[in-house]
């Protein structure tokens, strides 16, 4: 059995974006009032890019 390991990195690179994409809008829509709030979606957005 051969592995792919292309095909398996796609999907982890998925689930990580995905991840994170619903913890910046969890954490967002919590308060966006907050500094903090806006301060984590600010940081955590070019690490998904």
């Amino acid at each position: 059995m051969i592995l792919d390991f292309q095909f398996i990195n796609k999907i982890l690179i998925l689930f990580i974006n995905l991840t994170g994409t619903w913890l910046i809008l969890w954490v967002y829509l919590a308060d966006n009032k907050k500094i903090i709030n806006r301060g984590f979606a600010l940081f955590v957005t070019p690490v998904l890019l």
